[in-house]
C-alpha cells in the first residue's frame, strides 16, 4: 500500500516539475532578454555600467548555457512529458506591461529562445576561456585608465 502512494505523489511530483522547468526556462530568457535590453539602452550615456551589465549577463549566459543543456538532456528520455519551450510571462497573460523607472517599455518580446542557445552548451570549453581571456584584458585596460587618471 506504502508502493501505490509513493508512485502516486512521484507522478504529482513529476507534474509539478514540468511545469517548474518551463518556468525557469521562461525566467532566464526574460532576464538575458532584459539585460540585453537595458546594456543597449546605457552604452552610450554610461559605458561603465554598461560594461558591468556585459559582464554580469555574460555570467548569466554561462549559467543560461549549462541548464539548457541539462533541460535539453531531460528532454530526450522517453518519460519526459513537460516541455523546454519559452513559456509567457505572467504579467503579459494579465495584460500589464513591463517598464523600467524611466517608463521605458521593457516588455518581453519572443524574439529569440533560450532553447537556440543548446548548442552553445555543446561547445568546447575553449570558448569560455577565450572569453574570459578577452575579459580579463578589458578588465586590466579599465584598471590601467583608472590607475592613470587618479594619478594627476
Amino acid at each position: 500500500m506504502d508502493t501505490y502512494f509513493k508512485i502516486c505523489q512521484a507522478k504529482e511530483e513529476i507534474k509539478r516539475l514540468n511545469i517548474e522547468i518551463q518556468r525557469v526556462i521562461t525566467y532566464m530568457h526574460i532576464e538575458d532578454t532584459y539585460l540585453r535590453r537595458r546594456e543597449g539602452a546605457i552604452a552610450e550615456t554610461e559605458p561603465a555600467l554598461a560594461f558591468q551589465i556585459s559582464r554580469y549577463r555574460q555570467d548569466r549566459e554561462r549559467f543560461y548555457a549549462a541548464h539548457m543543456h541539462r533541460f535539453y538532456a531531460l528532454s530526450k528520455d522517453a518519460g519526459f512529458t513537460g516541455s523546454v519551450e519559452v513559456g509567457v510571462a505572467a504579467a503579459r497573460l494579465s495584460g500589464f506591461g513591463l517598464e523600467d523607472r524611466d517608463g521605458n517599455d521593457m516588455s518581453i518580446d519572443h524574439e529569440y529562445a533560450v532553447v537556440s542557445r543548446i548548442s552553445d552548451a555543446d561547445s568546447d570549453d575553449s570558448d569560455y576561456e577565450d572569453g574570459e581571456d578577452a575579459v580579463h584584458e578589458q578588465v586590466q585596460a579599465i584598471m590601467q585608465v583608472s590607475e592613470d587618471t587618479t594619478r594627476e
